[in-house]
């Protein structure tokens, strides 16, 4: 694949002008300019054509119609549409007034000899197959130079130009690790490349940086880009998918040198070759890359439409150097795509089984495979390593600072209760995204839910009580109701009790004793959020969010301490231990207190993520001043 990209490189030089190329190119002269000024109404689209004249083909252009010839090979001056485009008169100039459309006297020239030279006709250049170039003539003190270089140079000479100085070899060095690797060299790196004077420590250099992993973290950029690489959904609340197992499949291909082909058919069709490997199965994500959405709102088969319609653009511009996209609505006006070819294409990928609303919760749309990534990275001994020497060093307690912490936390346990007041506030609203019931606030400061969901988040309205003392904190309370399971406070199942081996994130923690109430119903409040402002609102201003300095609870389960709720991720939260009797709560003191007189409303939300149906019954929110 690096070699195509070098040939392909070569290739955008021999196109330029100069001393051995310097004849008219259809494709890359003349094409550009027919196409944006004369195919939108002498094009391909049979419906857009006026006075059924082509001038995309070469049959239909030189045909004579009635003695009229619109473009006379070697002849400009006999060619109707040359004389047309020169023409004086306002009602036979090409293109029309009406169009808004001119030709430049550089366009008309190339036109001009063009004709003149025959009026050579070429395929669409996406699909002339590569042709090696001869190199052009140079002078013979640059006959030594690279094949590229001598293109450069000619074209430098067409133009009466002169090369740039040759770089320093610092810049020289900085320059090419930042073109293969898109990193920044080393200091070390660039002094030892300085020093060395080997004729060929600058090949040396090139054949390091192409080893390097970073290399094909930097080649696969641009094919990325094309792909319309992205980890998440893209519509509705854009959430997270697992597409960087496809991203990384992209990145091995160019540290592996895969092929051209191979890498163009294992992600159009990886699937459909045979005794296919999971690699291969993970390359076909280049047409899973399209955006998706899982809101209720839409329907299933528009989107799949959507879907397909993304599909069909990206393989046109991609792999096909076709914008495709033009023929679903009409035959292409600029290039030989007819409308019935669109939909041949489009039909290929309207056979798929994915579903129009998916990709819900973070994960990845249907159809899906379980995957282990395909990149190879040496890092991992040198990582494990230095995870190891962490771990010893955080298993001997350095005293110097457990001095100084125990120095900084002895004040703030003496200052424990301090002036402590808790107030209640008055419930004015309760709501939620895409739901308008199951909720609602009861009496003046409890709100009350009577449906479950695996997740939801809640913004409850408040109105602070007028207080002479600022506000340094807020309280969550969940009460036990006797409807609920074994009196608990969630409809949620219950926890793993205490006694048990707990899991959690990759360790195995033990509970104290264990619970007499196994059965009773819990929640895990997973995150929490609040804004005080002037006005009330609909929901927790962003822009105003209250940062929380300590947060602490009257019971929890090891597993799921109120510190828990600072990581807003779904697995982590706070959850009370399940011997605790009574009511339990939650308390979020406030980096910046909050003043009643200034902002008397207060808009806090809880985040119910955890799934399984964690949720509360009955919550009453509460503030607090002084010191919790």
């Amino acid at each position: 694949m690096r070699r195509t990209c070098l040939i392909l490189l070569c290739l955008s030089f021999a196109g330029m002008p100069h001393a051995a190329a310097s004849a008219i190119d259809y494709n890359r002269d003349i094409r550009p300019i027919l196409s944006e000024n004369c195919f939108s109404c002498h094009g391909p689209d049979e419906s857009g054509r006026k006075g059924k004249r082509r001038l995309d083909v070469a049959d239909a252009a030189y045909a004579d119609r009635n003695g009229i010839i619109a473009i006379k090979p070697g002849r400009a001056d006999e060619s109707d549409a040359w004389l047309r485009i020169t023409s004086t008169f306002e009602d036979e100039q090409m293109p029309p007034k009406e169009s808004h459309l001119s030709l430049t006297a550089a366009q008309k020239e190339k036109l001009k000899a063009w004709i003149d030279a025959g009026a050579p006709y070429a395929p669409h250049w996406s699909l002339v197959a590569p042709q090696k170039a001869p190199l052009p003539v140079v002078a013979a003190r640059e006959e030594a130079s690279s094949p590229i270089d001598r293109f450069v140079r000619a074209q430098l000479a067409e133009e009466n130009l002169k090369p740039a100085l040759v770089a320093d070899r610092a810049t020289l060095m900085r320059r090419v690790t930042l073109d293969l690797t898109g990193l920044p060299p080393s200091a070390d790196e660039v002094a030892t490349f300085v020093r060395d004077r080997d004729p060929r420590a600058y090949e040396r250099l090139v054949d390091r940086l192409l080893a390097s992993p970073h290399f094909g973290e930097r080649a696969a950029l641009e094919w990325l880009d094309a792909a319309r690489y992205a980890d998440t959904n893209g519509f509705s609340i854009d959430g997270g998918r697992h597409m960087w197992l496809w991203r990384d499949w992209v990145i091995q291909a160019f540290n592996d040198n895969l092929p051209y082909d191979r890498f163009l058919v294992e992600q159009l069709a990886g699937d459909l070759l045979p005794n296919r490997t999971e690699s291969q199965l993970i390359a076909t994500g280049f047409q899973r890359n399209n955006m998706v959405t899982h809101e209720g709102g839409t329907i299933p088969e528009e989107n799949l439409t959507n879907y397909n319609v993304d599909r069909v653009k990206t393989l046109g511009e991609a792999v096909l150097g076709f914008t495709l996209a033009c023929a679903q609505c009409h035959d292409h006006k600029f290039d030989p795509i007819s409308q019935e070819e669109y939909f041949r294409f489009y039909a290929f990928f309207n056979t798929l089984s994915d579903k129009g609303n998916d990709g819900n919760a973070g994960i990845n749309p249907g159809p899906s495979v379980q995957a282990r990534t395909v990149l190879r990275s040496t890092e991992a001994p040198q990582l494990h390593e230095q995870i190891a020497a962490l771990k010893a060093e955080l298993a001997q307690p350095n005293p110097a600072l457990l001095k100084t912490w125990e120095q900084r936390e002895q004040p703030v346990l003496a200052a424990r209760g301090t002036n402590l007041g808790v107030h209640r506030v008055k419930a004015l609203k309760v709501s939620t995204p895409n739901r308008g019931s199951g909720f609602e606030v009861e009496g003046e400061n409890l709100v009350r839910f009577r449906q479950t969901q695996p997740m939801a988040a809640f913004d409850i309205l408040t109105e602070l009580p007028k207080l002479d003392a600022p506000i340094t904190g807020l309280r969550v309370v969940m009460h036990p109701l006797p409807e609920l399971r074994g009196g608990g406070w969630g409809s949620g199942p219950n926890l793993p009790a205490r006694g048990t081996q707990v899991e959690m994130k990759g360790k195995r923690i033990a509970s104290k004793e264990a619970s007499m109430e196994e059965g009773k119903g819990s929640f895990v409040l997973t995150a929490l959020a609040a804004s005080a402002e002037a006005v009330p609102g609909d929901q927790v201003n962003l822009h105003l969010l209250r940062q929380f300095s300590r947060v602490t609870a009257n019971s929890w389960q090891p597993a799921y301490p109120p510190a828990g709720i600072l990581d807003p991720r779904n697995e982590s939260g706070w959850s009370p231990d399940l011997a605790t009797s009574g009511s339990v709560h939650l308390t979020a003191t406030f980096a910046q207190p909050v003043h009643s007189t200034d902002t008397p409303f207060l808009n806090v939300q809880v985040n119910f993520g955890h799934g399984k149906t964690l949720m509360p019954g009955l919550i009453e929110i509460l503030v607090l001043t002084g010191t919790d």
